[in-house]
């Protein structure tokens, strides 16, 4: 087993999370090569992460309306927001919305 390790930079500007390929080319002669190709995905450390509490929500038709809960899950108290909004999928009757969720300092002490 071999181990390569690359520096990775911090650039201070919020962003999303950034990917690269890592690949193995050229094999010596007595060498085949197997995975060849790896994905590097590296999250961003000055942006906060906000994300449903669950990607599957269930209810009633008569219940008259479903709940959904966003959560931040970083431990800053830096206010962000996400816009929420829903797609024309197969449910027949659901509004067509947008709208912004906040979460302000004094909503994470």
């Amino acid at each position: 087993m071999a181990f390569v390790a690359l520096d990775i930079t911090t650039d201070n500007i919020g962003e999303n999370v950034e990917t690269f390929h890592a690949v193995l080319i050229s094999p010596s002669a007595n060498a085949v090569l197997g995975d060849d190709d790896a994905t590097v995905m590296i999250a961003d450390s000055t942006n906060e992460r906000v994300q449903f509490n669950s990607t599957t929500y269930s209810e009633n038709e008569n219940a008259g309306m479903v709940t959904f809960t966003v959560v931040k899950i970083d431990e800053s108290e830096r206010p962000v927001s996400v816009v929420f909004g829903t797609t024309a999928d197969r449910a027949q009757g659901i509004s067509l919305i947008s709208y912004s969720v906040y979460f302000s300092d004094s909503m994470l002490h």
